[in-house]
């Protein structure tokens, strides 16, 4: 049983979601016709990631600081007037203002829902929960990619933005209904912090063992993980189907084009991570993190080989989803890992590192991809580099975990 809190808290951010996830269907088609050049888009949709390698340290300092929700309902707020200015006012500058804002605002949004797991759960369901939390959200990013582009094609681009700010605000006013239903919420969190003191005495998790180098290690294995097995695949997935295939792929007694089999790849990895994601928190919590995580780069390591070498494109369509799977169970494992650490000490500001790490790489992923792609380095080799990248950084991690053990 999900928590009502996380429950709430999951949605309204799913429905913040839906105006940034649009963008990234829409503009690429309708940038023109919004007073932005097709090769400003890049810009845009990126610009959101990488303020955040600054407004995730400011969130974490914020929230340890006032131990307060509004925050996260002025975000909210904020996020459904940004939606809206997409629908209202167009050209490149206005929007490149509100993906800087929106990109503050998901630091915050991001971090209130990590913040929900670790004073909603115990330490034995942790996993589970995270994987919860991220399954509703992701919801919110599969709604906004795939209504987006039908609403524009059917009612105008718009009348989509402004119904998707409506939906933003109803989620922000059912969170505002729930902090006022909530009376007593400090009383409900220590009580709660006395149950998972408790259970930790006895956890075999033992988050307290792990030491301020192998906190650092687990940043780094989150930063590899989405560069590689999201970034990285996600990014270069449709110009690997080009290249192995053309611009039509046959499938059966017919062909389809590379973009459309792409969107539906990347849907099928959507619904993968969305379907995914609270069934390896549960084996998370049951089976340990680490198992998890080397379940994971097991399936990454058969799938990057197999990308990179193979021609069939029922094999390529399968190992794209196979890191997904990789994707999802090692994340779980270092959320639930990261939620760990973070209930001990100054859980904002440990969060906030953690994200910013993984900001840092689904950021990185198509620069480094195409610039390598760019001086010629074959696309198999890109994959198989990412792949070296990855098992490096998990043997340093498999590394400082036994070490802060037999400490």
């Amino acid at each position: 049983m999900i928590p009502r809190q996380i429950t709430v808290v999951s949605l309204a951010i799913a429905t913040s979601l839906l105006g940034d996830s649009a963008l990234y269907t829409i503009l690429p088609t309708h940038a023109e016709q919004l007073g932005i050049r097709l090769a400003l888009v890049g810009v845009l949709l990126s610009a959101n990631r990488f303020v955040r390698l600054l407004s995730n340290s400011w969130s974490g300092k914020i929230h340890d600081q006032f131990h307060s929700s509004w925050p996260f309902m002025m975000a909210l707020i904020v996020g459904a007037c940004i939606t809206a200015i997409y629908g209202l006012f167009w050209g490149f500058w206005i929007f490149f203002a509100a993906r800087l804002a929106w990109g503050v605002c998901w630091s915050f949004l991001r971090l209130e829902g990590y913040s929900s797991v670790i004073t909603e759960s115990p330490p034995d369901s942790r996993g589970k929960l995270m994987g919860a939390y991220k399954s509703i959200i992701t919801i919110g990013f599969m709604a906004g990619g795939t209504l987006g582009g039908l609403l524009t094609d059917t009612m105008g681009y718009r009348k989509c933005m402004l119904y998707f700010a409506c939906f933003s605000l109803i989620g922000a006013f059912a969170l505002f209904l729930e902090k006022l239903r909530n009376n007593k919420p400090q009383k409900s969190i220590a009580e709660r912090d006395i149950t998972k003191r408790s259970v930790e005495e006895n956890a075999d998790t033992k988050p307290q063992d792990i030491n301020l180098p192998a906190r650092w290690i687990v940043y780094l294995m989150g930063f590899a993980n989405i560069l590689v097995s999201s970034s990285v695949v996600g990014s270069t997935l449709g110009r690997l189907l080009k290249i192995r295939f053309g611009m039509n792929i046959p499938l059966w007694r017919t062909s389809i084009g590379v973009a459309s089999v792409t969107g539906i790849l990347s849907l099928i990895r959507r619904m993968i991570a969305m379907f995914l994601a609270p069934v390896m928190g549960h084996f998370a919590d049951r089976a340990g993190r680490n198992f998890i995580l080397i379940f994971g780069l097991a399936i990454n390591i058969v799938a990057l080989v197999l990308m990179a070498t193979q021609k069939s494109f029922l094999l390529i369509a399968l190992s794209s989803s196979a890191c997904s799977v990789s994707y999802i169970s090692i994340s779980i494992s270092l959320d639930a890992s990261i939620v760990d650490m973070a209930s001990k000490n100054k859980p904002g500001q440990q969060v906030s590192r953690y994200v910013t790490f993984t900001d840092l790489g689904s950021a990185c992923g198509p620069l480094v991809s195409y610039f390598l792609l760019s001086i010629r380095i074959g696309i198999g080799w890109v994959y198989m580099g990412g792949l070296a990248l990855l098992i490096a950084v998990c043997v340093l991690y498999g590394l400082s975990v036994t070490t802060s053990c037999q400490t």
